[in-house]
């Protein structure tokens, strides 16, 4: 089977034992936080790899033994003569090497592995490099990082996605969204790309007006939650209880919601102790990330509804009942009581 060439080499290791080893074109290493990415990905490297032909993948998802998955890569299927197998987050990243004979022959097996079988390794995290796990599989493997974008990126993301499909923003429009985008916990390249094919069909004439925008973007980060946040600074404790059941509608919602609470509360302190430590506009602008003066405006606005303190107490308080909530299960009328005591100090009744 010829050679595909899907990845770029990662970084030599240092050991001269190692180096010795053959870098295998159909083995993958994947790794990041984007686990959606992750799947994503390795299922279309083996449709790259083995064509029309592909084969249904044998899983292991943080299960099976050295022997299960040396018995799957050894393997032929009954089926095809061509075989896959996935092994998600395996026992040697999640816990180290502790069988060392048996992963001595997991990797010679890995070495061996003829050019029918295609193998992707995969781990929902960073691998430490030193570890000798990583070590060996960024030798051995192609590798590449499946991680969320940084939010400096993902605005030319976006515009690049765009571009691809041939769709013309309007200014009004993109300034919108690079004021939305900002809110965004995580910034994933599958949820991007889906975003960016559903806006292209609701463009009229192959243009996206801020409309259009508006309504395309999920419903945990449409104009309510721009509304509920303002409310809050305004402490309307009567409009944040209306706003409430409509923002936190499920577990996915309340998640990006206050995901979106947080970034923006972040900004707002980062703000004053900035301009408390004397910096330039400019150079609040440009650490902030602020590009237009429509979100300048909007954050000087908000800057003077909340002082650093209040912005403080209410990122921590918020913070606490997130620790609460994965470990204990925190029931919503913990959150709803920190934001009404929120409002509560000083604000409308």
């Amino acid at each position: 089977m010829e050679n595909h060439g899907i990845f770029p080499l990662p970084v030599s290791m240092e050991s001269d034992r190692l180096l010795m080893m053959e870098k295998k074109n159909n083995c993958w290493l994947l790794f990041g936080n984007d686990s959606v990415l992750i799947h994503e990905k390795r299922q279309r490297f083996i449709e790259k790899y083995f064509g029309a032909l592909c084969p249904d993948p044998v899983v292991f998802d943080g299960t099976g033994t050295y022997a299960d998955w040396m018995e799957q890569i050894r393997g032929q299927s009954l089926f095809s003569e061509a075989s896959a197998v996935f092994l998600n987050n395996p026992s040697f990243f999640m816990h180290g090497v502790q069988d060392e004979e048996g992963f001595a022959d997991f990797i010679k097996t890995l070495q061996e592995a003829p050019s029918s079988v295609a193998i992707v390794i995969s781990y929902e995290g960073i691998p430490d490099r030193r570890m000798k796990a990583a070590k060996t599989l960024f030798q051995i493997c192609s590798s590449m990082e499946c991680s969320f974008l940084k939010l400096g990126s993902a605005e030319s993301y976006l515009t690049e996605c765009f571009h691809r499909r041939r769709v013309l923003v309007t200014e009004e429009a993109r300034l919108y969204l690079s004021d939305v985008i900002t809110g965004w916990a995580h910034i994933s390249i599958p949820f991007l790309e889906t975003e960016c094919d559903k806006i292209a069909l609701m463009a009229r004439g192959g243009i996206v007006s801020k409309e259009i925008m508006e309504n395309a973007l999920p419903s945990y980060m449409d104009k309510g939650v721009f509304r509920f946040f303002d409310h809050l600074l305004e402490r309307n404790l009567s409009a944040v209880k209306m706003d409430i059941p409509g923002i936190f509608t499920d577990e996915s919602a309340s998640l990006m919601t206050l995901g979106f609470l947080s970034s923006r509360l972040r900004r707002i302190k980062i703000f004053h102790e900035m301009k408390r430590s004397g910096s330039s506009d400019a150079h609040i602008q440009k650490i902030l990330g602020i590009r237009t003066r429509w979100s300048w405006n909007e954050l000087l606005k908000q800057t003077k509804c909340i002082s650093e303190e209040e912005a403080e107490f209410l990122l921590m308080a918020l913070f606490q009942y997130q620790y609460a909530a994965r470990l204990e299960g925190a029931d919503s009328h913990m959150l709803t009581d920190i934001l009404f005591r929120f409002c509560r100090r000083g604000g409308i009744s």
